[in-house]
């Protein structure tokens, strides 16, 4: 770690600098608990994954992930119903921090997809009574597919192509 990152040199922050020390070696171990728990839960995992700390999900037995795939702080993965849906994020797709990812429908992100921070899916609807039961839509987003920041995916959309861009908040 670099020390000018946090610490300007001065002596009178150096009680700043310890102290932003000290949580950034925490959260890196959060962070390698938090991977260790989600991986040992869920129904496959690949090699070199890493999950960030406040990660929220439902459902792992029907999660599968692959190699070297990131998921970022605070980040949702739940669903609505508990059979018939599916979370398939293949190797080296990324997902941002505080991301809210609705797999009802089911979802397949392919290779090298990323997904920016703060954005939210939804792969089901309720109609026009959110009483109703969902009627889940699936979600494939293409390989080396990238989602901006804040953009929504509604359930309306169920392809996004390889090489497709999501603009930054585009819904």
């Amino acid at each position: 770690m670099e020390a000018n990152k946090i610490w300007n040199g001065h002596l009178s922050s150096i009680l700043s600098f310890i102290c932003m020390g000290i949580d950034i070696l925490i959260g890196k171990i959060r962070d390698r608990i938090t991977t260790w728990l989600f991986v040992s839960n869920i129904k496959k995992a690949g090699r070199g994954i890493k999950i960030c700390y406040g990660l929220e999900y439902r459902y792992p037995d029907v999660i599968t992930i692959g190699d070297n795939v990131i998921i970022g702080r605070n980040t949702s993965i739940t669903s609505e119903v508990g059979a018939g849906h599916y979370l398939s994020i293949l190797s080296n797709a990324s997902i941002g921090m505080n991301c809210v990812i609705d797999f009802t429908g089911g979802i397949k992100i392919n290779e090298w997809a990323h997904i920016a921070h703060d954005v939210m899916i939804s792969t089901h609807d309720h109609g026009y009574d959110y009483r109703d039961e969902p009627m889940g839509k699936s979600l494939e987003i293409g390989e080396n597919a990238f989602i901006g920041s804040r953009a929504i995916i509604m359930s309306s959309c169920n392809y996004i192509g390889k090489n497709a861009v999501i603009g930054t908040g585009a819904v």
